[in-house]
């Protein structure tokens, strides 16, 4: 699912909205990790494990964190920046360091170095042609518009 796409923008968002605000307040925080985790699922199953395993780390460290003696929070907290840092720069710029690496060593007659590109999340052709508005998306659109309008939310 991308964020642009009508499914997100009128059945999705509207309906995690509607949670968010008409389940008690102490919810809130649920409702946002389970619509989270729908929504990466939707987009790219395959990394699920990966994202609730970033969650736990975070949750875990955020919490020794919070008990952790004014001394020891500076360490923590680089342990937490460092973990997220680094499985950033693992998905996002691993593809390039392989590519410069093996454009260097090609450079240097070094032959081509084999090492497997990190798979990231991409969208296909199949996937684009089933994104395009069809007649089931403009009548959700508006029976989501017209339920929206009947019931504003407060909070």
């Amino acid at each position: 699912m991308v964020f642009a796409s009508p499914i997100f923008l009128f059945l999705f968002l509207p309906l995690v909205l509607t949670a968010y605000f008409a389940l008690p307040r102490h919810w809130g925080n649920t409702v946002l990790l389970v619509a989270s985790i729908v929504f990466y699922v939707w987009g790219e199953g395959a990394y699920v494990a990966l994202v609730l395993g970033s969650v736990v780390f975070n949750w875990i460290v955020g919490g020794l964190l919070g008990a952790a003696d004014p001394g020891s929070r500076r360490r923590w907290l680089a342990l937490g920046v460092g973990g997220n840092l680094a499985l950033l720069a693992i998905f996002k710029y691993a593809n390039f360091t392989v590519a410069n690496f093996d454009a260097a060593a090609r450079a240097l007659h070094w032959g081509t170095v084999a090492l497997a590109a990190i798979p990231l999340p991409q969208l296909d052709a199949a996937l684009v042609e089933r994104l395009q508005p069809n007649i089931v998306v403009e009548e959700i659109v508006e029976r989501t518009l017209n339920l929206l309008a009947a019931f504003p939310m407060r909070r």
